[in-house]
């Protein structure tokens, strides 16, 4: 109740644009370590993978960026019910961090993609109705990327999972409050 509750006063805060940012130097590879030492004493069903590299740090927002990785990370559990691989991996270019979240579970139709960041939106199938959620974490998840100038996308096949990636910019600490 009390997730619910902070998801829903998050959700609130995000769409009045009031929520402030507290922006540092991380390492992104450090968030990622402490995400999956968190998820896997929670899910022995499931591995996580990722191959840490050196990145420069990045000026970001810790909290909302760990609700990031809580949000993909618990959403690629709960919907490859069989177990299995969940890839992590983050890389960086010129101008960005790319992070992505890969895992080989139910999948998402092709004509449900598009809704997939909506408030409230959660794919109506069998399998979903028996899985918690009120379809508020991809929403709250594009909403921190976009507060952090950064893009969010997906891509997946029913029945062979999916892969969501976004890119957190390292110029963005001029550019936000």
């Amino acid at each position: 109740m009390v997730e619910l509750i902070r998801t829903l006063l998050d959700t609130t805060t995000f769409t009045s644009g009031d929520m402030p940012m507290r922006m540092e130097s991380t390492d992104i590879s450090t968030i990622i370590r402490e995400q999956i030492a968190a998820f896997e004493k929670i899910s022995p069903n499931h591995r996580l993978v990722y191959n840490p590299q050196k990145l420069r740090p990045v000026i970001l927002d810790k909290r909302l960026i760990e609700q990031v990785f809580v949000n993909l990370i618990s959403n690629a559990i709960k919907y490859s019910p069989a177990g299995g691989d969940v890839f992590i991996t983050a890389a960086e270019n010129e101008n960005e961090i790319v992070v992505t979240v890969k895992d080989s579970g139910i999948g998402i139709p092709p004509v449900e993609i598009s809704k997939i960041f909506d408030r409230y939106f959660r794919v109506p199938n069998t399998y979903t109705k028996s899985i918690s959620g009120i379809g508020l974490g991809l929403y709250i998840t594009k909403s921190i990327i976009k507060r952090h100038e950064g893009t969010i996308f997906v891509e997946s096949k029913e029945g062979e999972g999916s892969t969501f990636q976004f890119t957190l910019p390292f110029y963005q600490a001029t550019n936000l409050p």
